[in-house]
């Protein structure tokens, strides 16, 4: 205890040990400033009492502290608190100032032991406390004694709570499991036991946090919708794929496993994207899909054909603007060969000669870079000879290059036909070294389009663990993921992601009958652009997470953009066109943040009154405050 607390710190031990003992603080982070009284345990009332007495008497006035064991739980939901404290990171105590002369109990409920600090945050020998008592009024002894009875009344009810915590984790119960995540956008206190999405009954745990805004768009299909422009998209990609090679999988269903999802493709246990704040889950087995490569693992085993196409929405958690949306539509692609089918078991010499029969073009193409390199795109050298892997880079390179080249051919004869002065330019393409959970080596691929470099898709050799757990050892192959609204605003000039989901005819009128001919394709006129109305939202984060102020390890309620982004999306949909962070700041003598975002209210299909915005903006600062536990400015 006395390390806990600081060298200097005057210190008395009355009553039992804490049912959980304390344990110190890492160096550097122990308590600083106030003199401290601390006290272990939990007091008689006599006890109590008598301390309170000494306590109160001291110059200048203390303030209470209170100390909390540990309870079983991993790191990542230890409970933290607003002036820092904390232990190291396999501590058992935490500590947290009182506020307002009150206990900060800890987020399991339980009140193990209490301390007094000076109110005052001056230096060390200026709060040393005076040893000698000094007598107290009238009004003071009989505030003392109330105060006394309420914390031991505290005390004493978490010692039962303690008791019973102790009674649970003997017999395997729920209090020895890690609490579950109770920090999102969607509030669990509305959350429903079942969900329906395309007709199939799911049922939900602690772990959703699904907008009503999202499920209503998992049966849209707008990638099937016909000549819709990201239908138009995927069937000029498609067009660059023969049939006879690659099989098409449009109608995949959203929901998948975590297994799926993530397991399958070697997405690490503490990879970001399996974060809550970033992925929608049903529960905590079930999600909608993030990509198209959830389907990967299943394809390969069935082994159906030499290749596939896979197009699909798919859902996350994301910032709100002009290129992002919680629901979008990828394609993904893959081409295997199976060295137990080739001729003379030859598969270098096999995919050559597939490679030999691809088309050319007469793109400039920059690949600086080696085939593949031992640190920065590493060869899966225990699978795949340097023959092998070059040999599948080449094939995969080639047939995505046609497959741009085509995409930007069609993008420059749709300005041509907008504007009979438009100047062509020579299109180019580069490779840049990349990485991805389920391919090594990986790249990325670049277009240089209207004087920019713009990233168009991630692909690489297939991770072999995946064609092994597939039950497919003998092959292996390539893959590439694409978004189809990246590509689609670039192909018709789109400039907002939140038209696609738009039914107005005025947008949808402009692409009728594109499918049945590509040739008609043609850039997208925009209709009158209504007026923005911007209005700004400043709150202070909760002090218990790190980006609160707290340098402690983030617990279950951290802030995160993405939460704040779900909440404006939630109340105003579509009607929001952008947010963006304007402003934050710390306080200097809290440690409180604060911040300022902007959000740029306007609708794609009519004019918003100031009265309209203003009722948006209200419900979703209400938002705020009842989803996230801000409190605003």
């Amino acid at each position: 205890m006395q390390d806990f607390l600081g060298k200097n710190t005057p210190h008395v031990t009355l009553g039992a040990l804490c049912e959980a003992p304390l344990a110190p603080v890492s160096p550097g982070q122990q308590i600083s400033g106030p003199g401290i009284v601390a006290v272990e345990g939990i007091l008689s009332i006599g006890q109590f009492l008598c301390l309170s007495a000494a306590v109160a008497s001291k110059v200048p006035p203390l303030h209470p502290i209170v100390y909390f064991p540990e309870v079983s739980r991993p790191d990542s939901h230890r409970p933290t608190h607003s002036n820092g404290w904390t232990t190291s990171s396999r501590g058992q105590c935490h500590a947290g100032r009182a506020s307002h002369w009150g206990p900060f109990p800890c987020d399991d409920g339980l009140c193990h032991g209490f301390a007094f600090a000076t109110q005052r945050s001056s230096s060390r020998q200026q709060t040393e406390l005076d040893q000698s008592p000094q007598p107290l009024s009238p009004s003071s002894l009989l505030f003392l004694l109330c105060r006394s009875a309420y914390y031991v009344y505290l005390a004493s009810r978490s010692s039962n709570q303690t008791r019973t915590l102790k009674q649970r984790k003997q017999k395997g119960g729920a209090a020895s499991s890690p609490p579950p995540p109770t920090s999102t956008a969607s509030s669990n206190s509305s959350r429903p036991a079942t969900i329906e999405v395309n007709g199939k009954t799911y049922t939900t745990d602690e772990w959703y946090n699904v907008p009503q805004t999202v499920l209503a768009l998992t049966g849209r299909k707008l990638h099937l919708q016909k000549d819709h422009p990201v239908a138009i998209t995927r069937q000029i990609i498609e067009s660059k794929f023969p049939t006879a090679t690659y099989k098409r999988y449009n109608e995949f269903d959203p929901v998948v496993s975590t297994i799926e999802n993530f397991d399958s493709l070697g997405f690490p246990p503490d990879h970001v994207g399996r974060a809550r704040s970033d992925t929608y889950y049903i529960n905590e087995t079930t999600l909608l899909r993030t990509h198209t490569s959830a389907h990967e693992a299943e394809l390969f085993r069935a082994s159906a054909s030499d290749g596939y196409l896979i197009s699909a929405d798919v859902y996350r958690r994301d910032e709100v603007d002009r290129s992002h949306y919680p629901v979008f539509h990828q394609m993904e692609g893959a081409r295997v060969w199976d060295r137990t089918k080739v001729p003379n078991g030859d598969v270098v010499a096999a995919i050559y000669a597939d490679l030999a029969k691809l088309p050319t073009h007469d793109v400039k193409v920059e690949d600086p870079n080696p085939p593949h390199h031992p640190e920065r795109n590493p060869l899966q050298s225990e699978h795949h000879t340097a023959e092998e892997a070059e040999a599948v880079a080449a094939h995969l390179k080639r047939s995505l290059e046609l497959m741009v080249v085509e995409i930007f051919t069609r993008a420059k004869q749709a300005a041509a036909r907008l504007d009979p002065n438009y100047v062509d330019e020579p299109l180019r393409v580069r490779w840049i070294e990349a990485y991805f959970p389920f391919t090594s080596p990986s790249w990325e691929m670049e277009v240089y389009y209207q004087g920019d470099w713009l990233e168009v898709l991630g692909c690489g050799v297939s991770k072999q663990e995946l064609f092994i757990n597939a039950d497919q050892p003998q092959q292996l192959g390539w893959a590439f993921g694409i978004g189809l609204e990246r590509i689609a605003m670039l192909l018709f000039q789109i400039p907002d992601i939140r038209l696609f989901w738009s039914k107005d005819e005025r947008f949808l009128s402009q692409f009728a009958r594109v499918q049945d001919d590509l040739d008609k394709l043609k850039r997208f006129v925009p209709f009158s652009k209504y007026p923005a109305c911007w209005k700004d939202v400043s709150f202070w984060l909760r002090s218990t997470s790190a980006a609160g102020g707290n340098t402690a390890v983030a617990n279950a309620h951290d802030f995160h953009e993405n939460d704040l982004m779900e909440v404006v999306r939630d109340v105003a949909g579509d009607v929001v066109e952008d947010v963006q962070l304007k402003d934050q700041f710390t306080h200097p003598k809290t440690g409180r943040k604060s911040m300022c975002y902007r959000i740029n209210y306007r609708s794609l299909e009519k004019t918003l009154t100031n009265e309209e915005a203003n009722d948006f903006h209200e419900r979703v600062r209400q938002g705020l405050v009842e989803k996230l536990g801000v409190e605003l400015r």
